[in-house]
Parts: structure tokens; C-alpha cells; sequence
């Protein structure tokens, strides 16, 4: 969800630019028919009813052409909603400043097209709030089975934003392993606006990843002997899983799916310890960590994937509440040089400071979370 140069693009629509040549057609025709009225250069105008006949002609002529322009804005689709009060503005200085109005008016629509960016994930984020029917009634939660949630009103009131929608954006932009439990707990705000924020922002989220995974699931059906189509396809579905996106009857769903694909990429590349990889992490998922710590020592003579064992031993000591043992090995983990991916490296500090009781031994008492 990181603001990158590839996501940044012209905020205008593709219209904007015939829009702007519009404008500039009609703007230049008026102030020519304008000008070229007898006596407007010369400052001598002709008397009689055929001056009068060409003024009625002039004005006759700028009302169609701004009558013109106005059904062009409004027939135009794609604009969002501040920029037709733009439009609209162009139009009214159009219409009031016969021969120059619309001239400017194109001018501001070139500027804009030309200078003005955005970001395209907000704008489609922000459509999706406002404009998907139902989106709300769509999002089926269960709030009472949430547990362990973060305040959310603590972060929303924390940062001086603008407004609830600036805050609920610059929350879906945080990287951190609890957004989605942020989102969730937004979910018991008393605010419809928050509530209804959360919820679409939720469904959005799982949306993305169902996106991706059809995207990458093509991607791997038109090459199947490609081994970086099949990483890319299972990295996704374990974010997708480590989302918590996902009630506990779709993660298992999913985790099935999993499988499958893993045992089709390992039957295609057997000596890849890739594979081996993911098995452990769907055996850790389910629970089965004898099975999980068997496959994770397969890959001890991987340095890529040596801290597999250690966090299966670690998982398994941690379920069974195993608290100095847990402590014990987690600081031989710390210590041994064995990369710790940057995901666990809250939980390991954590564990290190367990005790008997499962307390952390520190007088931090800030909350740290995977």
C-alpha cells in the first residue's frame, strides 16, 4: 500500500484533454467573432440596426458556444465532484466575459491537466467508499469475536488531521502488522462515517488481495515452468492469510488452496526448498508443529530459510505455554547470527523476556505487536 512514483498519475480524466481543446476551439472562435464585430477594434462603431444585428449575432453566437461547453462538462464522465465545481466556475467566467472568459477557462484546464497529481490508490479508495451500493450491508463481521483490538479512537484523534477520511487514508497507508485489527476496532466507533469508512476500507482490502491473486493466478496458468510466477502467487496468499482478513472458515478455505498449489510446485520443482518452506508455514497455521519442526529441519542446511527452525520450535514452545524454554531459545536465536525476518523481530524481542508466568521481564511496558 506504499505511495510509489508508478502509482502517481494525471488526477484529470483521459476527457480532460478534449475538454481543454474544446475550450480552446471555442474560446479562440469567440474572442475572433468578438473582435472582428465592426468598430470594437477601431473604437468607431457603425450606427444603425446593422450594428445592433451583428451585436445580437455576437452575443447569439458566445451563448451557444458556452451553452456548448456546459453540456460538454456535463456529459463528461470521470470528473470527480470538486472538479465539476471547477468546471462549473469556468463556465460562469465563460459566459460573463464574452471573448476572453472562455480563453481562460481553457487555459486553467491545460494548467491542470498538465501540473495537477494525485494519488491513485486514494482516488480509488475513495470511490469505492462513496460509490459501491451496499458496501456496508455487503460486510458481514462478527465484532463480539473480535479480541485483543487496539483503541481506535486513540489513533484517530491522536494525529490533527483534517478530517475523518484523512485520518481513516493515512491509516490505510501504515505498514504495520495490526492495520487491519485498527480497522476492525474502528468497526465499535460510535461515528456512522468512521464505521462506514472501516467497514468498506475492510472489504476494499480483501478485494485487493483477490485482484492479485486472479492477476498472478493467470500470470502462472499462461507459464507454469516459471519459478518466479510461482513465488510471487504464494507470497500473496500467505499475506492474504497473515492479513487477518479473513474469518477462521475462508483463511481455512484458503490455506487448502494453498496446499494445492504448493504440492503442484513442489511436484515441478522438487529440489527448490521454497516449497518446503510454505509446507511448514501451512503446518504451523493448522496447529501442527511436530510436523512443522520436521520439514523446517530439512531446511537447516539452507541459509535462506535456517530461521524456519527456530521460529517452529519457538511457535510449538509458545502454544504449550512454555515460557522459560521459550525464553532460552529465542535468546539463542537472537544471538546466533540466523536472519530474523522483520515480521517476528517484535515477537522474538518479546519472547526473550518471558518468564514462568508468560510476563514480559521489562519495565517498558509500551505494547510491541507482530
Amino acid at each position: 500500500m506504499k505511495r510509489t512514483r508508478s502509482s502517481l498519475h494525471r488526477d484529470l480524466p483521459r476527457s480532460a484533454s478534449l475538454s481543454a481543446l474544446v475550450l480552446l476551439a471555442a474560446g479562440t472562435l469567440d474572442l475572433a467573432q468578438t473582435l472582428l464585430l465592426p468598430g470594437v477594434l477601431t473604437g468607431t462603431p457603425s450606427g444603425g440596426a446593422a450594428f445592433g444585428w451583428d451585436w445580437a449575432a455576437v452575443l447569439l453566437l458566445h451563448l451557444l458556444l458556452c451553452a456548448g461547453v456546459w453540456l460538454l462538462f456535463r456529459t463528461t464522465p470521470r470528473y470527480r465532484p470538486h472538479d465539476r465545481a471547477s468546471l462549473q466556475w469556468i463556465t460562469t467566467l465563460g459566459l460573463f466575459l464574452p471573448g476572453a472568459g472562455l480563453l481562460c477557462g481553457a487555459f486553467i484546464v491545460i494548467a491542470l491537466w498538465a501540473w495537477r497529481y494525485d494519488d491513485e490508490f486514494f482516488r480509488e479508495y475513495e470511490n469505492y467508499v462513496y460509490y459501491v451500493p451496499g458496501s456496508l450491508d455487503t460486510f458481514d463481521v462478527n465484532v463480539e469475536q473480535q479480541a485483543a483490538l487496539i483503541p481506535f479512537r486513540e489513533i484517530l484523534l491522536s494525529g490533527g488531521y483534517g478530517t475523518k477520511k484523512d485520518a481513516m487514508f493515512s491509516l490505510l497507508q501504515y505498514e504495520g502488522g495490526n492495520k487491519v485489527a485498527l480497522f476492525q476496532e474502528a468497526l465499535r466507533d460510535e461515528d456512522p462515517e468512521v464505521v462506514h469508512y472501516a467497514a468498506t476500507t475492510l472489504t476494499y482490502l480483501n478485494e485487493l488481495f483477490v485482484r492479485e491473486i486472479k492477476k498472478e493466478t493467470r500470470e502462472l496458468q499462461a507459464d507454469e515452468n516459471s519459478l518466479h510466477q510461482w513465488k510471487a502467487l504464494l507470497q500473496t496468499y500467505v499475506r492474504y492469510l497473515d492479513s487477518r482478513l479473513l474469518t477462521e472458515e475462508l483463511a481455512a478455505e484458503v490455506r487448502t488452496t494453498l496446499h494445492r498449489f504448493v504440492q503442484r510446485g513442489a511436484s515441478l520443482f522438487p529440489s527448490e526448498p521454497f516449497f518446503t518452506e510454505k509446507l511448514c508455514y501451512l503446518a504451523r497455521a493448522e496447529g501442527d508443529f511436530a510436523l512443522a519442526e520436521r520439514l523446517a529441519r530439512t531446511l537447516e542446511t539452507t541459509a535462506e530459510y535456517r530461521y524456519v527452525s527456530y521460529l517452529a520450535s519457538c511457535e510449538r514452545l509458545y502454544q504449550e505455554r512454555r515460557f522459560e524454554e521459550l525464553r532460552r531459545l529465542s535468546a539463542v536465536w537472537w544471538n546466533s547470527g540466523v536472519t530474523i525476518p522483520e515480521s517476528y523481530q517484535s515477537a522474538v524481542r518479546l519472547w526473550k523476556e518471558m518468564n514462568d508466568q508468560g510476563v514480559p521481564q521489562t519495565s517498558d511496558f509500551e505494547l510491541r505487536y507482530r
